[in-house]
């Protein structure tokens, strides 16, 4: 089962948090999606159109 699982924080130093991963983890796929971001005028959510080389993603976020 593939889970993933998205953290948005900002980060002072990116390359030191990239060091720090590297130690503890390892890379095992990189992929590249692009994202397209929708509000509706009528709605209090975020649509989200994802496009990977394999198909699309949707998904819709509550806007805070």
């Amino acid at each position: 089962m593939n889970v993933e699982v998205e953290i948005k924080i900002e980060i002072d130093n990116f390359d030191e948090v990239k060091a720090k991963v590297a130690a503890i983890g390892k890379l095992i796929k990189s992929i590249h999606q692009v994202d397209d971001y929708f509000i509706p005028s009528h709605r209090d959510f975020l649509l989200r159109n994802r496009t990977r080389p394999s198909g699309y993603a949707y998904g819709q976020t509550p806007i805070k």
